[in-house]
């Protein structure tokens, strides 16, 4: 797996985690009839109705209700069901019994159920719901332990068949998080694709059969941590758009199979790592280091705890691990501090991936990573609290560091997936232009997006832009013209219209390409696609 940054994450400062608002409505009765409407629409396919229901159910249970409303809002829509007796109540209290997380309230919304089926009709998909079982859990993981895709098949009563659940998983914690789940139609082409990913990976991602108990586990534990939403040393963002419509789902299935009770694996005593550090410190990456030796001891000490605390793996190291050190220390160091940190974590890293037997083109990536991490660090290093959002460019010199290439492994593809296309297209929400600050963009906004382009565009760039008359180029390149043809090209990407240029996109990942040479690339025959309309244009005048 790509051990992607997923998040230049909301500051503390902020009103917390992003989630989205829940919609509060006065009526339940209206409320159930709507929903009745959608899963009643599902045909014979209980999926269909589930997934109609979950959308509201997971955003809903998502919002920051109190604990003395535990229950709100679904309480009170069961019983409201129950007063209803309507066919569209019905339905509505059938897929409650299967996706709500409380036990007590999936119990309450069956007895409901089992009242109004005695003089009510059940949905064409009423016998089917709640059948499915699962049948094979494959994981598509990095060798470095920061990130995984668990792909869970799922088999039902006929005729509606399989279907299959992908949860993409941080390790990166303490513990597992979830970061994004959403359901798999068709397993078959899915597991192809991980397939597919791992041979274009040159080693780096390795697919394997898991058993249904440590699938479970990891699932299990990713979601609990997610719903949380808290996370140590990091103000992270939170789990996708598609997790929080899909997680109920999830939920769901993992009640239908145990598992082993192991997800976090138990850290390795102090005298462990204490042998460990030791053992880097008389090695050749440690010996060579032109740093203190008792401040490479230090950080070695932190590096390997950050490790055992992640997993009980004190030596694993990778891109995703190595963010999480940079981030949690570069804002708390002074120049010659962060320089001595510097070199301990690349030396650790580079002892420490050889020590592992990763492969060498895995090793490669992490030390670049590592240095590409450790570049944009100084610039950061005297700002106030935690690294900011989406912002690495501001002290970086004239052209900002791009979020997607800062941490992304070249030659490696990212699932295709909704989440990773508009991570692709547009991965900044902010943007810092002449010196003034601009947050909370939303990429499918036009003029937002247009923000967001300039943003990440060179200094000199951001000059000529600013000035409305101003036709200058800068090194032959005329701004105004780059800007409108990057905004159609992440426009396409972002709507995946037409899909061929997220394809191409992924094509010129898995050549090396970075981000800003991909964009470039695709913009060229945009340039010609006007070009030649121009010029019929001018034939027909």
């Amino acid at each position: 797996m790509s051990p992607k940054s997923r998040g230049r994450k909301r500051k503390p400062d902020r009103s917390g985690p992003t989630r989205r608002a829940p919609r509060r409505r006065d009526d339940e009765g209206k409320l159930v009839t709507l929903l009745g409407g959608q899963v009643l629409e599902a045909g014979a396919d209980p999926l269909e109705a589930e997934l109609a229901l979950a959308a509201n159910l997971g955003e809903l249970l998502a919002a920051p209700w109190g604990e003395e409303d535990a229950d709100a809002p679904w309480g009170g829509l069961v019983e409201t069901c129950a007063r209803l007796a309507t066919p569209e109540a019905l339905a509505v209290a059938l897929v409650l019994a299967e996706l709500l997380p409380q036990p007590e309230l999936r119990d309450r919304a069956a007895r409901v159920a089992a009242e109004l089926e005695a003089t009510l009709p059940p949905p064409p998909w009423s016998e089917t719901l709640g059948t499915a079982r699962l049948v094979r859990c494959l994981q598509a993981a990095d060798v470095f332990g920061d990130q995984a895709s668990l792909l869970l098949e799922f088999d039902r009563v006929a005729p509606v068949g399989r279907h299959g659940l992908m949860v993409q998983l941080d390790f990166n914690g303490p513990g597992v998080w979830t970061e994004s789940a959403f359901l798999v139609e068709d397993v078959t082409e899915a597991r192809a694709r991980l397939h597919e990913h791992a041979a274009a990976s040159n080693g780096i991602t390795e697919v394997e059969e898991v058993s249904p108990g440590r699938a479970h586990d990891l699932a299990a534990a990713g979601l609990a941590r997610a719903l949380a939403m808290q996370r140590e040393d990091v103000a992270w963002r939170g789990p996708d758009e598609d997790f929080w419509s899909t997680w109920p789902i999830v939920a769901a299935r993992l009640r239908t199979f145990g598992g082993d009770g192991d997800a976090d694996a138990p850290a390795v005593p102090a005298a462990e790592i204490g042998a460990l550090v030791e053992e880097f410190l008389g090695a050749p990456e440690a010996r060579r280091l032109a740093a203190d030796r008792e401040a490479v001891r230090d950080w070695a000490e932190e590096f390997a705890r950050a490790g055992n605390q992640c997993g009980g793996r004190p030596l694993r190291v990778g891109p995703g691990l190595t963010e999480l050190l940079v981030r949690r220390h570069a804002a708390e160091l002074d120049p010659e501090q962060l320089d001595a940190f510097g070199l301990a974590l690349m030396g650790w890293n580079d002892w420490a991936a050889r020590r592992l037997g990763l492969p060498t083109y895995a090793v490669d990536v992490l030390l670049e990573a590592t240095d590409r991490l450790l570049s944009v660090a100084p610039g950061l290093a005297s700002e106030d609290g935690p690294w900011p959002e989406e912002d690495w460019g501001d002290e970086l010199g004239d052209e900002p560091e791009d979020l997607w290439d800062a941490t992304h492994i070249p030659g490696t593809v990212p699932p295709d997936t909704e989440a990773e296309r508009r991570r692709f297209a547009m991965p900044c929400r902010e943007a810092t232009i002449d010196g003034e600050r601009f947050t909370d963009l939303d990429p499918a906004d036009q003029d937002d997006l247009m923000l967001l382009i300039v943003g990440e565009q060179p200094r000199a760039y951001q000059r000529v832009l600013n000035d409305p008359v101003s036709d200058e180029l800068v090194d032959g390149v005329n701004p105004r013209l780059r800007v409108a043809l990057l905004q159609v090209v992440i426009t396409r990407l972002w709507n995946d219209e037409p899909p061929e240029t997220w394809h191409e996109a992924r094509r010129m990942m898995a050549d090396g390409m970075r981000r800003r040479e991909i964009l470039e690339a695709l913009a060229a025959p945009v340039a010609e696609e006007i070009w030649r309309a121009m010029q019929r244009r001018e034939a027909e005048d």
